[in-house]
């Protein structure tokens, strides 16, 4: 039976892996990123646009974690996502808004919505990897 005696690590050049952007592992990354986001965008639900906008793909170099950061600012991207749950406007008091291209509306309560995971499914889809999180599409 052979036996290991010493392992040396480069560690500077596992430091450069993720770190400097012209290695395969960090374009690699930064590809899958932008696939990732792409496929989001797809997915995403259109009412204006702004949530299908407000999305970007960042690199987070570092050792011994490199991560691509995919993010959508859109205020509503949250709820988009994950949903949201009922309310009930205050004793006394009503909800109000104006639907686009409309009239005002008033409501004493608003329902659940459901959300639509479309960041969880776009890296289901690219990744081919479940991600945990449940979808149902």
């Amino acid at each position: 039976m052979a036996r290991v005696r010493r392992i040396t690590i480069n560690q500077a050049g596992l430091r450069q892996l993720g770190t400097n952007p012209s290695t395969t592992t960090y374009r690699q990354m930064r590809r899958i990123g932008v696939a990732v986001h792409s496929t989001a965008v797809q997915l995403a639900p259109v009412d204006t646009g702004r949530l299908r906008q407000s999305g970007d793909v960042t690199m987070r170099p570092g050792f011994p974690r490199m991560a691509v950061r995919i993010g959508f600012y859109a205020r509503h991207a949250f709820w988009a996502h994950q949903g949201r749950r009922g309310f009930e406007a205050k004793p006394g008091k009503v909800l109000a808004w104006r639907k686009r291209g409309g009239p005002m509306v008033f409501r004493k309560r608003v329902g659940p919505a459901k959300g639509r995971p479309f960041l969880t499914r776009a890296v289901q889809l690219v990744t081919g990897k479940s991600t945990g999180v449940p979808t149902k599409y």
